[in-house]
Parts: C-alpha cells; sequence; structure tokens
C-alpha cells in the first residue's frame, strides 16, 4: 500500500496544430488548440488524490479534491479508470468517460478508496499532443503533525499532544513526491469542520507562522517545520482544543483545492492541558440516603445545566463512601454527576456488586426528590470500583448482561464503561467477565493488599481484563499503594515486603493526580468521543503521558472484538511455535523460547528454568487461558513472522498493534536494569526493508523493584502496549506497504538493548477510516 499523496503543479499545454496548405483534402480534421493543467502538481510524478467519505455536500468535500482546468477550441473527451470520481464546478458527476463541449472547464477528482489509475483527456481535431495524462494514485489523507526525532523516519506523527509540547510538523517527500521542488506557506488554525471550512476558507495562523518554506527531497527530516515554538494554547475550560495543519501551495491565504490538511472530519491534532486541574464547573457536595445500605454522597457540576453522564464509585472492604472527595469533586467539575455509596463488601463481592445495582437504581429512581430531574444521563452511566468493589462492578455489569438481574430505572446497556481499581478477582474470569463494555485497570506496584502478585490468584485481576470483549486499558503505576486511591486507607505499601529505590513509594497526591488524569482522559475519550486522549493508553508512557501524571508508569491498550483489525498472532491456537495463530511461519533465532499460558507456574518470583512463564498473572489454572510467548537474547536475534498471503496489502490498515513486558528477576532484566528498546522491520516482496525503533516512542518500563515472594526483586510482569503507525514505515523509505511479507521483532542490535527477557502477546494489525487517518 502506498501512503498518500497529495498534488502539487503540473501542466499540460497543447499547441496549435493543423495548416492552411491548399494541397490538403478537404475531409482533413479542423485544427485546435488546447491545454490542460493541474495546480500545485509537480511535472512528470504520479497525482495524488486525497481520500474522503463519499458522503457530505459537494461544497465541503471539493476542497480534498484535485482541481484540473481544461480550455479548448473544440471538443473534448476524458476518461477516468478504477473508481476515481470527476466532478464539474456545480458537483455534477461526470462518470468514468464522455465528452465536454468546447470551452474552459474547471473539474475535480475524488477518490473514497485506494485506489490507482489514469485521468486522460484527448481533444478533437488534429491537436498537438495528442492526449493529456495524469497517473492519479489515491492516499489516505495528509498526516503532519508530530514530534520531531533522530532515528528513522526522523519524525513520529500524533493526534494528541500536551500542551507544554513545541508544535512540529514534517512532510514525507516519499508519500508526496509531487511535491518536491514546490513552495508553500504552513499554517496552524482552529479546527474546523468541512461545513467551516466551506463557509470561510480563511486560513489564520495562531502559532509562530505562517512560515514559508520549499518541500524538498529526503523525506521528514528534510521537511521539518517548528509552527508553534511556546505552549499550545487550551481554551479555558476545556480538556482539550483541536487544530488543522494547512500547507498553502497557491499562497493565496486561504485552503483549498491543491493545498494539504492534517484535518478534515476529524481535527490534525488536540492540544491536552494539564488533566489535574479542576474543569469549569463549581461543584456542590450533598448526602441522600434511604436505608444504611443505600446511603449516598452526591456530587453535582454547578450550573447544572444539562443532563451529565453518572459516575457511580463503590468502595472496597475496609474502606469508607466518603473517601472519595478527591475523584468526585474532579470528575464533577469536569460535568459527571457522581455518586460515591455506601457499600456491602464484608459479605464477598457478590454482595459489593448488589450494592452498586441497587444504589444506582435508587439514585435513578430518586432524581426528583433530590432535583435532579433532567441533570442526568440515565442512559449513559459509568461504574468505578476499588478493590472488592472494583470486582463487584464487573460482577454486577455480567449478571445484568446475562439477565440474572434485571431493573426498572437502567439496563446493561446504559452502563457504558468499567473502571475498576485494584480490583480482587475472588470469582474468577468466569464470575466477574466485563463482556462487552470499555474496561479500565488502574492499580499500583506498590500495593500491598490487593498485590496483583503470584501468591493467589484471587488478586490477579488481569484475568478479568482478558476475558471481555470490549475495548480494555491498562494504568499501572509504580510506587502506589492500595490505599493511595482513597483519602484515608492504611499505608499498606509497607506490608511484609521490601522496595528498592529512591523515593520507594510515591504517595497519594501524586498516585491521585495519575488518577485524576487517567481516568478523565478515558471518560473525555470513550463518553464524550474525544478519541485523540485514548493516546496515553496506546503510546509509550516513558514519552507521553498527561502533564500531572508524575510517576513510573506502564500502560495497555486492548482494542475490542469489534475493531476493524486483524491478528497475526494471540498464541491461542497453534501452540507450535514456529506456526502463527494465522497459520503463517514463525522463524525464531533468540533464545530459550517458550509458548504458553501467561500464568507464573508456581507462587514464588523467583527465576527459575523450570518456570518460563515467570511473573505472568494475566491466567490461574483458568480453563482457556491467555498465552504468549517468552523468549530471552545476549546477543542480536529476532523473532519473524510471515504474513498471510492475503494480507500482505497493508496500506488500508493504520497500524501495527502489540503487547510486550520485560520478564521479571531475570538474569537479563537484572543485569540490563533499565527500559528496554528493540526494533520492528517490515519487508516486502522485493526484500526492501524499514525498521522503527521504539525508543523514541517509549521504551518497555522494567518491572517495579518490589522484594518479596521469593528471591530477588522485581514484581509482576507489566506489558506495555507498542503501537505503530504503519505509514512511518514507508515515510522516509522505498518499502512497498501494499506487499509486505514479514514483519520481524529484532534484539540485541544498534538499536536494542543489548541483552533482555520479553514476553510477547497479541500482534494485530488495525485498521480506521482511511478518510479519518
Amino acid at each position: 500500500m502506498r501512503p498518500v499523496l497529495i498534488p502539487l503543479i503540473a501542466l499540460l499545454t497543447a499547441c496549435k496544430g493543423g495548416s492552411s496548405d491548399i494541397d490538403k483534402p478537404i475531409t482533413q480534421p479542423v485544427s485546435c488548440e488546447w491545454s490542460a493543467s493541474m495546480a500545485s502538481v509537480a511535472p512528470d510524478t504520479p497525482v495524488g488524490v486525497s481520500i474522503q467519505s463519499a458522503t457530505g455536500a459537494f461544497e465541503e468535500r471539493v476542497l480534498w479534491m484535485r482541481s484540473v482546468d481544461v480550455d479548448s477550441t473544440t471538443g473534448l473527451s476524458f476518461a477516468l479508470e478504477n473508481g476515481f470520481q470527476l466532478f464539474d464546478v456545480v458537483g455534477q458527476d461526470l462518470g468514468t468517460s464522455g465528452v465536454l463541449d468546447a470551452g474552459q472547464h474547471t473539474l475535480f477528482v475524488a477518490a473514497t478508496d485506494l485506489v490507482d489509475g489514469p485521468l486522460v483527456f484527448t481533444p478533437d481535431g488534429v491537436c498537438t499532443p495528442e492526449s493529456a495524462r495524469w497517473d492519479l494514485q489515491a492516499r489516505p489523507p495528509t498526516q503532519l503533525a508530530g514530534v520531531g526525532q533522530i532515528e528513522a523516519p526522523g519524525f513520529d506523527y500524533a493526534q494528541a499532544l500536551n500542551s507544554d509540547t513545541i508544535l512540529e510538523t514534517a512532510l514525507s517527500s516519499q508519500h508526496h513526491p509531487d511535491r518536491v521542488g514546490l513552495a508553500y506557506d504552513a499554517y496552524v488554525v482552529r479546527h474546523k469542520s468541512p461545513e467551516e471550512w466551506a463557509q470561510d476558507p480563511t486560513l489564520s495562523d495562531v502559532g509562530d507562522g505562517p512560515v514559508s518554506t520549499t518541500v524538498a527531497s529526503g523525506g521528514p527530516p528534510a521537511n521539518h517545520n517548528t509552527l508553534w515554538s511556546s505552549d499550545l494554547v487550551v481554551d479555558p475550560g476545556s480538556v482539550s482544543t483541536a487544530y488543522d495543519i494547512v500547507y498553502d501551495f497557491d499562497q493565496d491565504g486561504a485552503f483549498g483545492s491543491g493545498d494539504l490538511i492534517d484535518g478534515g472530519a476529524q481535527p490534525g491534532f488536540i492540544a491536552v492541558r494539564d488533566l489535574t486541574e479542576a474543569g469549569p464547573y463549581g461543584t456542590t457536595t450533598s448526602e441522600y440516603s434511604t436505608g444504611f445500605w443505600s446511603t449516598m454522597r452526591v456530587y453535582v457540576p454547578e450550573p447544572a445545566d444539562q443532563a451529565f453522564p453518572l459516575v457511580v464509585i463503590s468502595h472496597g472492604n475496609g474502606h469508607d463512601y466518603t473517601w472519595y472527595d478527591y475523584l468526585g469533586e474532579h470528575l464533577a467539575s469536569w460535568g459527571y454527576v457522581v455518586i460515591s455509596h455506601r457499600n456491602d463488601t464484608e459479605p464477598g463481592v457478590v454482595a459489593a456488586s448488589r450494592t452498586t445495582l441497587i444504589n444506582t437504581e435508587v439514585f435513578l429512581r430518586d432524581l426528583g426528590e433530590q432535583g435532579l430531574t433532567g441533570v442526568v444521563d440515565p442512559h449513559n452511566i459509568i461504574w468505578v470500583g476499588h478493590s472488592r468493589g472494583g470486582e463487584g462492578i464487573v460482577i454486577a455489569y455480567d449478571q445484568m448482561v446475562n439477565g440474572s438481574t434485571q431493573f426498572t430505572e437502567f439496563i446493561s446497556d446504559d452502563v457504558k464503561m468499567l473502571l475498576s481499581i485494584a480490583p480482587t478477582n475472588f470469582e474468577g474470569p468466569d464470575g466477574a467477565n466485563p463482556r462487552d463494555a470499555d474496561f479500565l485497570i488502574l492499580s499500583g506496584g506498590a500495593d500491598g493488599d490487593v498485590t496483583g502478585g503470584v501468591e493467589s490468584g484471587i488478586t490477579q485481576y488481569y484475568r478479568m481484563f482478558m476475558r471481555g470483549t470490549g475495548n480494555h486499558y491498562v494504568t499501572y503505576v509504580h510506587g502506589a499503594d492500595h490505599n493511595d486511591f482513597n483519602c484515608c486507607g492504611a499505608n499498606d505499601g509497607a506490608w511484609g515486603f521490601s522496595v528498592q529505590g529512591n523515593p520507594p513509594l510515591i504517595g497519594r497526591p501524586r498516585a491521585q493526580a495519575v488518577a485524576k488524569s487517567y481516568l478523565l482522559a478515558i471518560l473525555e475519550g470513550r463518553i464524550r468521543g474525544n478519541d485523540a486522549l485514548l493516546d496515553y493508553f496506546k503510546r509509550g508512557s516513558e514519552q507521553f503521558r498527561p502533564i500531572g501524571a508524575e510517576a513510573y508508569l506502564a500502560t495497555q491498550h486492548m482494542p475490542g472484538a469489534n475493531t476493524d483489525k486483524w491478528g497475526l498472532d494471540d498464541f491461542q491456537s497453534g501452540p507450535d511455535k514456529s506456526e502463527s495463530s494465522a497459520g503463517t511461519t514463525v522463524t525464531l533465532t533468540v533464545e530459550n523460547v517458550a509458548e504458553g499460558p501467561l500464568d507464573d507456574d508456581n507462587n514464588t518470583l523467583s527465576a527459575l528454568i523450570s518456570d518460563p512463564s515467570n511473573g505472568m498473572t494475566w491466567a490461574h489454572n483458568d480453563p482457556n487461558p491467555e498465552r504468549g510467548m517468552v523468549f530471552d537474547f545476549t546477543a542480536p536475534g529476532s523473532a519473524t513472522w510471515a504474513l498471510p498471503t492475503d494480507q500482505q496489502d497493508l496500506r488500508d490498515d493504520a497500524f501495527f498493534s502489540m503487547r510486550i513486558t520485560q520478564g521479571t528477576r531475570h538474569p537479563n532484566t537484572v543485569n540490563l536494569d533499565d527500559l528496554l528498546s528493540f526494533e520492528v522491520i517490515l519487508e516486502d516482496a522485493d526484500g526492501t526493508t524499514s525498521a522503527l525503533d521504539v525508543t523514541p516512542r517509549g521504551r518497555i518500563p522494567e518491572p517495579y523493584e518490589r522484594g518479596g515472594s521469593g528471591n530477588g526483586v522485581g514484581w509482576v510482569n507489566e506489558f506495555q502496549t507498542v503501537q505503530l503507525r504503519l505509514t512511518n514505515f514507508s515515510a522516509d523509505s522505498d518499502i512497498d506497504l501494499s506487499r509486505i511479507t514479514a514483519l520481524s521483532l529484532s534484539f540485541g542490535g544498534a538499536n536494542s538493548s543489548a541483552l533482555g527477557r520479553v514476553g510477547v502477546d497479541d500482534l494485530e494489525f488495525l485498521a480506521a477510516p482511511l478518510e479519518a487517518r
């Protein structure tokens, strides 16, 4: 698959033809004079056409099309192939072939899918040249905003940028060869929808520009710009502010056909504020009770001028419903009604689940009595649980989906998200199944209560994480203990284990800053549709995390079953390590490879040859355990997967994604004593390769340096999501993304850690709507 191009200046001019020679037969066709030109297209290069949705008004879509001007003294025929569309100035679809009357015409070429094909004009009469042809190439929308890097391809395109970031842009000459040599003005502007651009295409720069320059040959490093060198502006009262980037090639101060834009239906990028800061609403806090187990603290945004999503907080055993003011007040300030209720946890997690259900029902039933009619959206519910409450909310949702319990004020479809803080797992993954709900686990490495360790399956919360089919997320916080996520529980960070490092524990203020940041990010991303905020879970936390989240973190994003994706290897089928779950060959030159359940074989974290899955807590004697692959390296080595023959065209995929962890207490991990780096390499059918180093995108965290559960230091394995944009592989390379035959993970080389022990899982390719990339 080739990356998208969007054209620059090409001019085809026909000369006068014919003669006045009286000896010519009278049947000689008439002479003609004609021309055809395409603005902003460099000569002799394929013309890029940006993919767009087939819907929308013509006046909105036309700005993303390629314009063609033709002028002829005679009739002019045209032919267009392979799914491109040709429109006249009033938006009439001219079809794939036809005849234009003599005169001047401005036409527009559009594409709604990844296709290549010619556009040919042929004049009537004796003309020179006899025809004009452009080779059209449809491409995904342009990517411009991101972060500059030293490593190839020299730039990493991004959707979300923290407000303290310098705004950089880069154009890939590999993706846009028709732009090489052309001048442009680069603008950063407030985001506009296609409808707004159609109404007002004027460019008003809000950064350092416009910056004037010329497209050079040589990829992103040669075409790098700084457009905003001071802090990015986030509007008061907003979590983020959306912007577009426009490269104005005709330099007329307006966005139009022939210009490049990073933006469209979705913004080019968003600038994100410090998410620990309070939102635009004031907060009123009150108590409401209809009985001992129906007692709650209620946090309401002020002014209460709309129906807000409802967040329900269910505390853990030995905790109290009044201990979550920091979270209730924070979320209420950003426009969520929050209740924190007394939870019946002593009998167990099933009783806790019932209490969550009853308090949600009672609160919704009694909105009128509380003066909250019209203030709560009963179809937009988020359950947050801590400890036993964190498991209880999952059980409650599972019971509603399977029909074992029902309520009158809400149904399972109204519960949009489950957020579990250090949850227990008494009922196992079959009894506590998040099913199709969005599900986040927030936990701490220094938890002395629900340790997440290998001693007991009851505290191995990732078993629930693997059961559901929705979008799943993890934020794992080094140095946070169990009660750092409430106000008043005991300091369990020193219960029966030792912790290396300085400082060993981060304390409540920092742990709660992480909680406020990541919970607000996921709510705004999934509940309010600000998808770019989910970058905090997809991009390596070493390089990208919320401004206020000052902690060592591991984060994960596991796309749900409804995601447009395909799996290369999930290790669940084909237990032979030389064969992927997609049925292709796996070639391994790394050391000590084992494939099997991600379940520590004993109750100790001591590194033993007999326990290749040491430190793995994704399964625990489960009938259908989560599986993965582990291996180590002390010299250059690789793991290479052949791609299925019917999946080798990656042009309609957006990302390669995987999860990877360092192996706890293994001698290689101990000796490395650092975050781990490696390369991901694609190879095409011609043998051309392109490698991306994960280092500038976030290395893989080392396990939390906590003692106990056997010899050595290091806690359970912490998977980190690595998600790489596929067009980055071709941004400064000749690799052909339409014919990729193999993917490799390369370790121990020049751009990798010298040694290590790793586990990998869920190698997959993620698609995205082509017009939205």
